[in-house]
């Protein structure tokens, strides 16, 4: 067996293990309460002189830790542990806002953008309504205890919802707003979604990188 074979071999049984050994530091430092969930992890040129590896096996090993939804980043900010998990069903009929208040969080929400548009065919198609219809449009980012989580996007027929941006600026459920203001109740029509890459804006406002995996979601309701 060549040295380089054996520098290869050295390389993989290396990095199986990064993944445990980090995954150990950390526990051991939340054990201790230096480290709490949402709690920013060492830096990677820190944990590459404390490991004592490669800097591209413990990119690895977060990355593959980061799929596990052990840890989570933000671009250009860092690593982070990641709070207990969240279960979300959106096939059911309970608000965001009501589901994360119910396990214990703080549900939270910014208006990111608002206006109008007419609906074409496409949307029309979705929505089973008369293209050119007019249509109110509010794209709002949603948090659970101060992280942002995903992007929403909401597209309302607009005679049925008046002055309905002014009531979006509030800190509170949508759906909230259009039983108490509108009388609607919310009842799911269709669910479609499938895996995607994140861009720019959607990317930035989740403070992610361009290009990280994410889900895409398009919810239809009735009222």
């Amino acid at each position: 067996m060549t040295d380089s074979e054996l520098h290869h071999i050295s390389d993989l049984e290396q990095l199986s293990t990064v993944p445990e050994r980090i995954r150990q530091l950390i526990d051991e430092r939340a054990a201790l309460g230096e480290l709490k969930p949402n709690g920013q992890l060492p830096s990677e040129r820190r944990l590459t002189d404390h490991l004592g590896v490669a800097r591209m096996n413990v990119r690895k090993a977060l990355w593959q830790l980061e799929a596990e939804g052990f840890i989570y980043r933000f671009h250009r900010s860092g690593w982070y542990l990641s709070p207990p998990r969240f279960f979300y069903d959106p096939s059911r009929d309970f608000s965001f806002t009501k589901v994360v208040v119910d396990q214990g969080h703080e549900a939270g929400a910014k208006v990111l953008s608002t206006g109008s548009m007419v609906a074409n065919a496409a949307i029309a198609g979705l929505l089973g309504i008369e293209a050119g219809t007019k249509l109110t449009v509010i794209r709002r980012l949603r948090f659970i205890d101060d992280r942002p989580v995903f992007v929403e996007i909401s597209h309302v027929i607009e005679g049925r919802c008046p002055k309905l941006v002014e009531l979006a600026s509030t800190d509170i459920s949508l759906a909230t707003v259009y039983e108490r203001e509108y009388g609607i109740l919310l009842r799911r029509r269709e669910l479609y979604f499938h895996p995607t890459a994140l861009s720019d804006p959607h990317a930035r406002d989740l403070r992610l990188a361009h290009g990280t995996p994410g889900l895409f979601v398009r919810r239809i309701t009735d009222g």
